[in-house]
C-alpha cells in the first residue's frame, strides 16, 4: 500500500522490477495526510484502502511511505506516523519509510504563517504492542544520492530491528553488492563530522532560499501551490491554464502531458505532470528548483 501522490518510479521499482502489487491510497484532500488533526481521515482511507484490497482477494503486507514526501515536499508529523503504525500493527502490516530526502529539510515559519511539522524519522517510534506499535516491522530506507548529492555510488542502507527480515536481505543483497570505493570515500567522508554539519547547514540554508524565491514567484504570478519544508519539490497547480492547450490527436497524451510539453518546448521550464504520481489536486508537478 501507497499513499499518493508518491514518486513516480516505485510502479517501475516494486512492480515491473520486483512483481509487487501496488494499492494506492488517496488521501483526500490530498494534503491531509501531512496533518495531525486530520489523522482520523487517513486511517479511515487505509482502512478502505485495505478492505476493498482483502475483498479482491490480495493481502497488502506493507505501507510504503516516503518522508519527506517525494513530490510533495512535506513531512508527517510524529502522531501520523504512530496512527500508520498502529495500522499496520492491528493488520500484521509492515510499515517501510524510504527517508532520502531526511535531511533535505528547511524552515519555512515567518510571522505570518506556523512552521510546518519538523522531519521525524519512523526510526522514533516506540515498541508499545498493547496498542497495535511492533517496533520490529517498522524499518526505514535511506541513500547518499539526495542529502549529499552522490547518486553515483549507488550506496543505500536499510535500518530495521527485525532479525528475520535482516537475515533476509543480507543474503538478497549479494546480487547488489556495494563497491568498495563507494564504501570507502562515504565512510571517510562521514568520519569528518565537522565537515558534515558545515555542508549541511549550508545546504539546508541554500534550499530554503531558494523556496522563498520559488514561492514567492509563485504567488506573485497567482499561480496555485503546496506549501513545503523539504526536498526540492514544489507542487503547483496549473488547472486554470489547461483550457488553453488542445486536445492532443494521441489517445495516451492528456492535456496535463500537452501542457508540460509545452512549457519545455517554448519556454525551456520541465515539470513533471501530477500524473505521473497520481495526483489529483495539482495538475503539475513536482518542480525541481
Amino acid at each position: 500500500m501507497v499513499l499518493t501522490p508518491t514518486y513516480m518510479m516505485f510502479p517501475h521499482d516494486l512492480c515491473a522490477r520486483a512483481g509487487v502489487r501496488l494499492i494506492k491510497v488517496n488521501p483526500e484532500p490530498m494534503e491531509s495526510q501531512f496533518d495531525s488533526r486530520s489523522a482520523p481521515c487517513l486511517t479511515k482511507a487505509l482502512s478502505e484502502a485495505y478492505v476493498t484490497a482483502r475483498k479482491d482477494g490480495i493481502i497488502p503486507r506493507v505501507l510504503l511511505l516516503c518522508n519527506p514526501s517525494n513530490p510533495c515536499g512535506r513531512t508527517y508529523p510524529h502522531s501520523v506516523l504512530v496512527e500508520m503504525a498502529k495500522f499496520c500493527g492491528q493488520r500484521n502490516m509492515h510499515l517501510l519509510s524510504d527517508e532520502i530526502y531526511a535531511m533535505s529539510t528547511f524552515d519555512t515559519s515567518t510571522e505570518k504563517s506556523e512552521a510546518l511539522d519538523p522531519f521525524t524519522s519512523v526510526l522514533s517510534i516506540r515498541d508499545d504492542p498493547p496498542r497495535g506499535v511492533f517496533a520490529e516491522n517498522i524499518h526505514c530506507m535511506y541513500g547518499a544520492s539526495k542529502d549529499f548529492g552522490c547518486g553515483g555510488l549507488r550506496l543505500g542502507f536499510l535500518v530495521t530491528r527485525n532479525k528475520l527480515l535482516w537475515r533476509s536481505v543480507r543474503r538478497l543483497v549479494l546480487f547488489t553488492w556495494v563497491s568498495s570505493f563507494s564504501a570507502a570515500f562515504f565512510a571517510h567522508f562521514l568520519r569528518d563530522e565537522d565537515a558534515v554539519g558545515r555542508y549541511l547547514v549550508t545546504y539546508r540554508e541554500r534550499l530554503g532560499t531558494q523556496y522563498a524565491i520559488t514561492a514567492g514567484l509563485l504567488k506573485e504570478k497567482g499561480i496555485p501551490f503546496g506549501p513545503a519544508n523539504s526536498g526540492v519539490f514544489v507542487f503547483i497547480r496549473l488547472t486554470d491554464w489547461l483550457h488553453y492547450i488542445e486536445e492532443s490527436d494521441k489517445a495516451s497524451q492528456s492535456r496535463e502531458m500537452s501542457l508540460c510539453r509545452y512549457l519545455m518546448k517554448e519556454a525551456g521550464i520541465f515539470l513533471s505532470p501530477g500524473e505521473v504520481s497520481d495526483a489529483k489536486s495539482y495538475i503539475c508537478g513536482p518542480e525541481s528548483y
